[in-house]
């Protein structure tokens, strides 16, 4: 079988694995696993970047130190907090 066929058996297999139930364990996956872990590297990457910018100057100083990391921070917390509402929500709605 080629590349390319195992490709297009995948794709047309691929809408019996979306449902609600593998939708769900894939968000609480993410909520539980993914989002830790990417948490925890960005953690490291941030302060690899705050102390390589020790040695910067200027611009780069500020991309290291401070807008990088703002960054990072700032799509982690939203993704996170989209992550946590759309799982509330949806729990909500099953609910009724």
């Amino acid at each position: 079988m080629s590349k390319n066929e195992l490709r297009q058996n995948l794709l047309k297999d691929v809408e019996e694995y979306v449902n609600e139930a593998s939708i769900n364990a894939f968000m609480k996956w993410l909520q539980n696993s993914g989002l830790p872990e990417v948490k925890d590297f960005a953690t490291e990457y941030i302060h690899a970047l705050s102390v390589y910018g020790e040695n910067e100057t200027g611009w780069n100083k500020f991309r290291d130190r401070l807008f990088l990391p703002a960054i990072i921070k700032a799509l982690l917390w939203f993704i996170e907090t989209t992550l946590n509402r759309v799982i509330k929500e949806t729990k909500v709605e099953h609910s009724d």
